[in-house]
């Protein structure tokens, strides 16, 4: 992803609005699922105003993760 032209590419084909890069590498040592939440566009338009949400709808959506895990293994 170092190019600008690779993101535009998959944006333009598969309609994908972020990407995500910094837990990546862990999938290629540890099997794990990755829960995060977008708080800013990374641009000129970055505020730190949004973290609070972020933080909150990640934990919620966490929370519910698992516990349908939970559910499922009972």
């Amino acid at each position: 992803m170092k190019s600008g032209k690779h993101p535009d590419k998959i944006v333009a084909e598969e309609g994908v609005i972020t990407f995500e890069m910094e837990s990546a590498g862990s999938w290629d040592y540890i099997p794990t699922v990755i829960i995060r939440s977008a708080c800013d566009y990374a641009d000129s338009h970055k505020s730190d105003s949004w973290h609070k949400y972020a933080s909150a709808t990640v934990a919620a959506r966490t929370k519910a993760v698992l516990a349908q895990w939970r559910s499922s293994r009972d």
